[in-house]
């Protein structure tokens, strides 16, 4: 490998030289983290005179100049990369982000003398006038993309594609240039399924020595995620690690104003500040369950004989016939704490199909206990009841009562009440649903629920969501379009939590105490 210093300053200066902000007209002046990204992305070359890297990912939370950056890098391709019709294209999840970086360009051409004489500008496409080379703008939607041949390709926001096939196309489509180059511009994500999170999972291999690829150059800045983030100095020290444009392109007070906003707001919103403005990829865009506070919550062993006899309320979510179908117990404690049992159910000649649709080992679950598997291809409501009511005559429901969303569930309701039990319907509107599920937020942000570190629930509780109406009222939501997202374990959850607060504690104080009804262990 060699480095060029001739090669690798070629495109400071031409940043520098020609182009303008757009907002103010002035001439770009790099920052020292965009120089020395640059300078390594062009200034590495093989034996041949060419480019070795071939990718760039750059990943930087919101307001360090990415966009910016990215547009430089797009101007330069187009019209000084020595590349006969080069082909640039700028891409994205939507027509609207694409055009992002596009449209920027397009403003430094229009601001720059010298650019506006050699590039012709148009709706959705810059032409370099004398080599014919073209940017364009491509959106995750776009068809007939046989026989385009990218020389350049800027993916913004690449945790916004819904999937990998314009990846796999535009990079498969510059195999016949001379040194291509694709250029990652994204904040981090939040799902683990995405191509998103596997260029990321690569890049910081790369980064760690891991995998040896010189032709990818990792640049990314996050915070660690064990940061200490409880005072306005811990969240500076977090911040300024992640973000080297900290206090050159905004203010250390404007970015502490926004985390506190994000405090206030909850926890879905610090999730999103952590993820846009320290780089953290989350579990979700709006995820509603702080991992650390669950993963608190999971530190004692669950002995289901230690809970016979206490005070226990049930709820069930029968789901689809070929979906999980869950079973929650809840046993309240006189400290106000809660502890969970669960039993969850899946047809067996599915448990492949989604291991690969979720990522999740279901067959290692079952194993272990945390999953009871069902014969065919769907659930067999009749084990489901079987071993539900071996379940409830061990543990005996408060009043008999099993909470329930009773959509298409009027069979197995009748069944319950044929063996002396009393379904209760759970409205699942957004209403009916929020006052237990900020309880069990408020439960679990305080370490007063202990699910036993159960792999299923805990996977449960890392993709929930949550969809807050007008009034501020929420419900437990999957995410729209998002079939992996299964959370009938939580719906479970919050619906027993719900019969708690309706029984409430003074009910539970006048029943038999549990030392009557089981008498003492002895451990």
């Amino acid at each position: 490998m060699n480095f060029d210093e001739t090669e690798a300053n070629a495109i400071c200066k031409f940043a520098e030289k020609y182009c303008r902000l757009p907002e103010t007209g002035k001439l770009i002046e790099l920052q020292d983290h965009q120089r020395d990204m640059l300078r390594l992305t062009f200034g590495r070359l093989d034996d041949n005179g060419n480019r070795i890297t071939r990718t760039l990912y750059n990943e930087i939370p919101k307001k360090n100049g990415k966009s910016a950056l990215a547009s430089i890098i797009a101007l330069f391709m187009l019209c000084a990369d020595n590349e006969k019709s080069a082909e640039v294209y700028s891409v994205a999840g939507s027509a609207n982000q694409a055009h992002i970086i596009f449209d920027t360009a397009k403003k430094m051409v229009a601001a720059s003398p010298a650019l506006s004489k050699i590039i012709e500008p148009y709706k959705h496409t810059l032409i370099h006038k004398t080599s014919g080379s073209s940017y364009r703008v491509l959106a995750s939607d776009a068809t007939n993309l046989d026989g385009i041949k990218p020389s350049c390709i800027l993916f913004d926001e690449l945790h916004e594609q819904p999937d990998r096939r314009l990846w796999d196309v535009l990079r498969g489509g510059g195999l016949s240039r001379r040194q291509p180059l694709t250029v990652v511009t994204t904040t981090a994500g939040h799902s683990r399924q995405s191509i998103a999170w596997e260029i990321h999972d690569y890049a910081t291999r790369v980064r760690d020595g891991k995998i040896q690829d010189e032709s990818f150059l990792p640049v990314i800045y996050s915070a660690p995620e064990d940061t200490p983030l409880t005072t306005e100095a811990e969240v500076l020290t977090a911040a300024r690690i992640a973000n080297p444009s900290l206090g050159t392109t905004f203010a250390e007070s404007d970015y502490l104003g926004i985390w506190r906003e994000a405090v206030n707001a909850g926890p879905a919103r610090l999730n999103s500040w952590r993820r846009y403005h320290l780089n953290h990829w989350t579990q979700l865009e709006t995820a509603w369950l702080p991992v650390n506070a669950w993963n608190n919550c999971g530190t004692k062993r669950i002995n289901e004989a230690e809970l016979l006899g206490r005070p226990c309320f049930a709820a069930m979510d029968l789901s689809r016939t070929t979906d999980l179908t869950a079973l929650v117990l809840l046993f309240p404690n006189e400290d106000g704490s809660y502890d969970v049992i669960t039993r969850h159910w899946l047809p067996l000649a599915k448990v492949i199909e989604a291991e690969q649709q979720d990522k999740q080992p279901y067959r290692e679950w079952a194993k272990q206990g945390y999953l009871n598997l069902c014969n065919g291809s769907a659930i067999d409501y009749k084990q489901v009841l079987r071993e539900s009511l071996e379940l409830f005559e061990k543990f005996p429901p408060v009043n008999r009562e099993i909470a329930m969303d009773d959509y298409n569930a009027w069979q197995f309701m009748d069944s319950l009440r044929e063996e002396g039990y009393e379904p209760v319907g759970i409205s699942q509107k957004t209403k009916g649903l929020s006052a237990p599920t900020k309880e069990l937020l408020n439960v679990i942000l305080n370490s007063k629920l202990n699910h036993g570190s159960n792999p299923l629930l805990t996977f449960q509780a890392s993709v929930v969501e949550v969809k807050e109406d007008s009034d501020g009222n929420i419900k437990p939501v999957k995410g729209a379009g998002d079939t992996r997202k299964r959370i009938d374990g939580i719906v479970c959850l919050i619906m027993a939590m719900g019969r708690a607060m309706v029984v409430g504690r003074q009910e539970l104080k006048s029943m038999p105490s549990v030392y009557e009804s089981r008498g003492v262990i002895i451990i």
